[in-house]
C-alpha cells in the first residue's frame, strides 16, 4: 500500500510525500533497490541533485541494482559539474549496457560542456541516428536547454548546434 501511494503522490507531482512513504517503505525492506532509487527520483525532481546522488550511488552497491543507477549518476553529475566521473558513467553505459540515443546526447551535452567539440558532435550524431526522426532529436536537446545554459551554453550556440546537426554541416 505505501508503494502505491508513493507512486500515485509521485505521478501527482508531490514528491516530498512520495519521499516520505517510500522512507517508510525503505525501512521495511531495506534492500530494496528500486525503493532507493525512486528517493533518488523524488529528490532530484525537487532540485536536491547532491542528496539524490547519494541515493544512486547507494542503490548502485546494491544487490540487484545491475545498471540502474548509472544513468541518474551521470546526469547528475553532468549537472553538478563534475564531467570526469559523468564521462566515467556514460562510458560504462555505452561499453557495458544497452546505450540509448538519450545515453549519447548526454555524453554529447558532457563533453560540449568541457570543451571536447568533435566529440560531442560525434556523440550528437550518435544520438540522432538512433533517434525515429529529427524532430523527437530536437524536442530532446531542446528540454535540456536550462542544463546546457546553466553550464554555459547560450541560446544561440544551442540554436547553431541544432541546425549544424540537423543540416549535417560539418564544423
Amino acid at each position: 500500500t505505501l508503494k502505491h501511494m508513493a507512486a500515485c503522490y509521485r505521478a501527482t507531482n508531490r514528491y516530498v510525500k512520495a519521499i516520505e512513504c517510500y522512507k517508510k517503505v525503505e525501512q521495511l525492506q531495506p534492500d530494496a533497490v528500486s525503493t532507493v532509487l525512486s528517493i533518488g527520483n523524488c529528490l532530484l525532481e525537487l532540485g536536491s541533485v547532491d542528496e539524490a546522488l547519494k541515493y544512486y550511488y547507494k542503490a548502485d552497491f546494491m544487490n540487484g541494482a545491475k545498471h540502474r543507477a548509472w544513468r541518474p549518476i551521470a546526469w547528475c553529475s553532468f549537472i553538478t559539474g563534475n564531467d570526469e566521473r559523468a564521462l566515467n558513467y556514460y562510458e560504462k553505459i555505452i561499453n557495458e549496457d544497452k546505450a540509448s540515443a538519450q545515453d549519447y546526447m548526454n555524453r554529447a551535452h558532457v563533453l560540449l560542456c568541457s570543451k571536447h567539440i568533435p566529440e560531442a558532435f560525434d556523440n550528437y550524431n550518435k544520438s540522432l541516428e538512433m533517434e525515429s526522426n529529427k524532430q523527437d532529436f530536437r524536442d530532446a536537446f531542446f528540454n535540456d536547454a536550462k542544463h546546457l545554459h546553466d553550464r554555459g551554453v547560450s541560446d544561440d550556440d544551442m540554436a547553431l548546434i541544432v541546425d549544424a546537426l540537423l543540416n549535417k554541416e560539418t564544423i
